[in-house]
């Protein structure tokens, strides 16, 4: 990181001065970094980052790497991270598949805001498509976004109110300078390098199929011995609706209503035994004089 290690030696000196405290300057700032373990590469950047360019003046806590500060063994463990997000001045969260657990990283940041505590700013590092519905609505760090990336550098390096009151900026250049946009786009290249590969996409357990049944032949259905119910919504039956992960699963290139029989058919083939290896349900409300119930097939 050539671009970030020129920029701390030519900081000026004294660029970051804490206040004082009864005399006594203030302690460092610390920065928490939430995260899940598997995330350790893209928090060793965040936290290579933050260190190199405060020139080592900012506490980094960070669970899942032993070189870096985080609980100490023999303590008990929220004891610990209580601790630690009780005394930092911002939550950093990696936030990356939508579908893991979240739960502890959520309990972390809920005690960092912790109405009692002191003032601690959520960042969220959004590494995917989506970000935790906890934070909508607040400006995230879109870590696949050049344009996010060094706005959330600029303010880092040069914005008195970054973190809460008690600190100067990080360094003594100024918002323009053109070696801030440099640190942005070093830091950018080394976040695409450890980045998930690709988009995350979520899938409903059970894709959505909706049938149809006139109401006459749903009465002779429900009349009907086991048997021949299958073979008449097999045959009478047509699909009114399907949402998109059905229709990719199935193939279906079809539109509008036609029975299901031939709906998802390839080649002959009957879409009976495919709706049984994929577990699908198919439902349908009353509604008009049409059946109601779910078959599962």
């Amino acid at each position: 990181m050539i671009a970030a290690v020129l920029l701390r030696s030519q900081q000026p000196e004294g660029c970051w001065r804490p206040r004082l405290l009864g005399g006594r300057p203030m302690p460092e700032p610390l920065i928490f970094i939430s995260h899940k373990h598997s995330d350790r590469a893209i928090a060793n950047v965040v936290r290579s980052f933050i260190t190199e360019q405060s020139g080592g003046r900012m506490r980094v806590f960070q669970s899942s790497d032993p070189s870096a500060s985080g609980p100490r063994i023999a303590r008990h463990l929220n004891s610990e991270l209580r601790k630690a997000l009780w005394e930092a001045s911002a939550v950093i969260l990696i936030y990356t598949n939508p579908d893991s657990d979240w739960g502890y990283c959520m309990w972390e940041c809920g005690v960092a805001t912790h109405p009692e505590s002191p003032d601690t700013s959520v960042i969220v590092f959004q590494c995917s498509s989506s970000a935790p519905e906890l934070f909508a609505g607040q400006v995230h760090v879109d870590t696949r976004q050049s344009t996010s990336v060094e706005k959330f550098v600029r303010q880092f390096m040069t914005d008195p109110e970054f973190l809460p009151p008690g600190h100067e900026p990080i360094t003594g250049y100024e918002r323009n300078d053109p070696k801030v946009a440099a640190v942005a786009t070093r830091f950018l290249d080394d976040l695409r390098a450890v980045l998930p590969e690709g988009g995350i996409e979520e899938w409903p357990a059970h894709p959505y199929v909706q049938l149809q049944l006139a109401a006459a032949t749903a009465k002779r259905i429900a009349d009907a011995v086991p048997e021949e119910r299958r073979s008449a919504i097999r045959t009478e039956a047509t699909v009114s609706e399907c949402d998109r992960e059905a229709t990719s699963l199935l193939g279906w290139q079809g539109s509008g209503r036609c029975s299901l029989w031939t709906s998802f058919s390839v080649s002959g083939e009957s879409p009976i035994p495919r709706f049984q290896r994929r577990g699908l349900k198919a439902s349908r409300t009353r509604s008009q004089g049409r059946c109601s119930g779910s078959f599962r097939f």
